[in-house]
């Protein structure tokens, strides 16, 4: 991995792993039973992306030497176009593109999908029932980089702490508002705000000198947090200490020159992207075909391919990124 941000590749690759690991437990879940695991890496692996999604804006405005407050939003260029590019048009394409598969598989599915237009347009809409269920945290991403677009340009200045202890205020009482996931991107704006505030003061220094400390302490924190009783304030808590923990794994993982993971770097947005589809075959799919297989079985099988057939796909298309037959996937994937 790269010198320059090689506490974000591994916290992208780690990320990606705990999603796929997370979505590899169908047949447990079906029964009603959720791994110890499961519930573990539910509690901050969505935040962590959030928050290397903030991380990674501070970063590379710093890099490039220039403020979002003087990018344009829209145009070729724009920055919003350029989201819109990699977040929603993957959204509507892959959406469409399960759409009606999904609702033919409506008998073996966890949730069953109605063929009708306002179905189709509802799981647009309202990214909590999308067909790929946890597709939601492309629109809420999106509209929290319109947010914080907004926000530059009106080049107010806000303290630090005041604005996260705003918006601490505004994660414990988020309101129900499903439409376009505005919810879910009230909700995680703080982790998004955590990491670009993490990259502007540096404190990824503090965490490097103290890594294998901060790993431990964080990592019996996140375990003892499953215990607490479930309120917002636990929520918060553990997704905040499990990207702190993340970090600190991410020092470890540098500083010792582990490579173990590099075979991954890049691809994980792909990953997220694609990753449903493997895993759909490998559990639904495959437990209708063969009644008797084990959890063992599909969660091992929905955990591989669930990361490398993404993986060759993304390889694929980088290699033949220049041919015209491959320009839709390119769009498709947000590349």
């Amino acid at each position: 991995m790269q010198n320059n941000n090689s506490l974000i590749s591994f916290m992208q690759t780690f990320g990606i792993i705990l999603v796929v690991l997370g979505h590899s437990t169908y047949q447990l879940g079906h029964a009603g039973h959720v791994p110890a695991v499961c519930q573990w890496l539910y509690s901050f692996h969505m935040p962590l992306f959030f928050f290397i999604s903030g991380y990674l804006l501070r970063y590379s405005n710093d890099r490039n030497g220039r403020q979002l407050a003087d990018m344009p939003a829209f145009g070729d260029k724009g920055f919003i176009t350029r989201k819109v590019k990699r977040l929603l048009v993957p959204y509507v394409i892959i959406s469409s593109v399960v759409f009606f598969p999904k609702a033919m598989m409506s008998a073996i599915a966890l949730r069953p999908v109605d063929i009708s237009a306002w179905s189709y347009l509802s799981m647009l809409l309202y990214p909590q029932t999308n067909v790929i269920g946890f597709f939601w945290f492309l629109p809420s991403l999106f509209l929290i980089f319109c947010f914080a677009m907004f926000a530059a340009k009106t080049k107010v200045k806000v303290n630090d702490i005041l604005l996260f202890t705003s918006l601490i205020i505004v994660n414990l009482a988020t309101p129900d508002i499903a439409l376009l996931g505005l919810n879910c991107a009230i909700y995680n704006i703080i982790f998004f705000a955590a990491g670009y505030m993490f990259c502007k003061h540096r404190l990824e220094l503090i965490v490097g000198r103290h890594a294998a400390s901060t790993a431990t302490v964080t990592f019996a924190i996140s375990v003892a947090l499953m215990y607490a009783p479930d309120t917002s304030i636990r929520f918060l808590l553990s997704a905040l200490n499990g990207t702190l923990m993340s970090m600190a794994l991410a020092h470890l993982y540098t500083a010792n020159g582990l490579h173990f993971l590099d075979h991954l770097e890049g691809a994980s947005y792909t990953i997220y992207l694609l990753s449903w589809f493997p895993q759909v075959a490998s559990q639904q799919i495959l437990i209708s075909m063969v009644p008797g297989i084990t959890w063992h079985v599909t969660t091992v099988l929905a955990f591989f391919s669930g990361l490398y057939v993404p993986l060759l796909a993304y390889r694929w298309v980088k290699a033949h990124s220049d041919r015209p037959s491959c320009r839709w996937m390119t769009v498709a994937l947000g590349m």
